[in-house]
């Protein structure tokens, strides 16, 4: 017997209908280090502990998976009035990304569990955030 809204699937465990699908939108800019700058390691530390923190608070207890999923689909939007480089708008969604394994919303940030699609979109001057968007992969 399955409970209304449940499937069960080969190995009987109960699982959602619908696969796992959250937005999170974040009104900040995380940075870009252009030209292979680099800066002290103390500040570099605590941006992406900020940013990984930031990422985990976004989530919430309440919108987690049930269990970290094993394959997601995760686009990345920086909203901001320049666009990036290509390489910089995917290396300065790290400790996002990072976040998103220490939110328990997947199981890894390896390529094998993401995949992750990364976009730039156009937004008035200081006025910049990103969103984040997970799909389940069933």
């Amino acid at each position: 017997m399955c409970e209304e809204g449940l499937r069960v699937d080969a190995q009987q465990r109960y699982r959602p209908l619908t696969p796992y699908r959250f937005t999170i939108r974040i009104d900040d800019l995380p940075p870009i280090t252009a030209n292979g700058a680099h800066g002290h390691w103390t500040i570099i530390s605590a941006s992406r502990r900020r940013w990984r923190r930031d990422t985990v608070l976004h989530i919430g207890a309440r919108n987690r998976p049930e269990k970290p999923l094993s394959r997601a689909k995760v686009i990345f939007t920086r909203h901001s009035s320049t666009p990036p480089d290509d390489d910089n708008l995917a290396g300065s969604f790290k400790s996002v990304r990072d976040g998103l394994k220490d939110a328990g919303v997947i199981v890894d940030d390896k390529s094998a569990n993401i995949v992750a699609e990364y976009r730039w979109s156009k937004t008035d001057r200081n006025k910049g955030f990103i969103t984040v968007e997970i799909e389940e992969i069933p």
